[in-house]
């Protein structure tokens, strides 16, 4: 086997360092963008698609993170659907706006 054979062999030294520098990089990348996403759900800013985007990025690597967005996503869709389902309340005129108001 030729020295390039070995280089590009699966369990070589460089395949392995490739795959675990992959994952660190998804990792550096992913972790903070979830937590971000995490924080942004209890405070003003779009936390569902910032969470689902960090996810993503995790999910590339590991199938954890691809569970956790799947479910994310059939919740969101969920959601959204029940919400689509939901019937407009009626334009119905309240008795206590159409009144004049009285000065005491």
């Amino acid at each position: 086997m030729s020295e390039q054979g070995k280089e590009t062999a699966p369990g070589s030294f460089m395949t392995q360092a490739w795959r675990w520098t992959r994952r660190v990089v998804l990792v550096v990348i992913g972790v903070p963008i979830t937590l971000a996403g995490l924080v942004l759900l209890v405070t003003p800013g779009p936390g569902l698609p910032v969470l689902l985007a960090g996810l993503a990025i995790l999910a590339v690597e590991f199938s954890w993170a691809r569970n956790r967005m799947q479910d994310l996503r059939r919740t969101a869709s969920n959601l959204i659907g029940r919400r689509a389902a939901t019937p407009e309340p009626a334009d119905e005129p309240h008795a206590d706006l159409e009144s004049e108001p009285t000065i005491h």
